[in-house]
């Protein structure tokens, strides 16, 4: 499962950033993630419950980044405070697994790292690796998340390609073994190029 506007709501945050007049940046995200104040999205508590009821373990895999923070020794301060914010909204957490972007992967996990995550010996945006750490061990049944990389390799799409089309390459898995949640704050779902807004306008005057 994605974390962010998949099983943590951060509409706190936006709003503040509505009423400040300002635009996400890292710094002020950061101060929002050490709050560890996000409420859960709708029915996810439950849903993970039930979950891990029946036998089921939990992945998480987040864009949240580790990144150190002034006067603090841990490398990874945001691992600690989004566990927290978890478990703070009813989420058991003893069985489940964080991946965040930019920490280390575990030893058995660096063969599976691309060219460029090797040389940096971290996790990178692209989720792919990190599926695929879960899944060294794990059956992986469902996936969860709100972007199109929360499900498939999307870094190396070429220049102008529609992740619309991409998305109908895997129009099996949507609603068996894919769930897509609505995003309607931010996300690469928007159209990203002129011929994509003209195709979703059509129509439309």
């Amino acid at each position: 499962m994605d974390i962010d506007e998949t099983v943590l709501d951060n509409a706190r945050y936006q709003v503040q950033m509505l009423r400040d007049g300002t635009r996400y940046d890292s710094e002020s995200w950061d101060r929002w993630v050490a709050l560890r104040g996000a409420a859960p999205v709708p029915g996810v508590v439950d849903f993970i419950g039930t979950g891990q009821a029946l036998g089921f373990q939990f992945a998480f895999v987040t864009n949240r980044s580790c990144r150190t923070r002034p006067g603090s020794s841990d490398a990874c301060p945001q691992h600690a405070d989004t566990m927290a914010n978890l478990e703070s909204v009813g989420i058991d957490t003893a069985s489940t697994t964080l991946m965040l972007r930019a920490d280390r992967p575990p030893e058995r996990c660096r063969p599976l790292l691309t060219e460029a995550e090797q040389a940096e010996g971290r996790w990178s945006s692209d989720k792919t690796s990190r599926r695929a750490c879960a899944a060294l061990d794990h059956d992986i049944v469902m996936l969860f998340g709100d972007q199109l990389g929360d499900f498939t390799e999307v870094e190396n799409v070429a220049p102008g390609a529609s992740n619309r089309a991409r998305a109908a390459d895997h129009r099996q898995d949507w609603g068996t073994r894919w769930f897509m949640l609505p995003n309607p704050t931010y996300g690469a779902w928007q159209p990203r190029t002129s011929a994509e807004k003209r195709e979703l306008l059509n129509g439309i005057e």
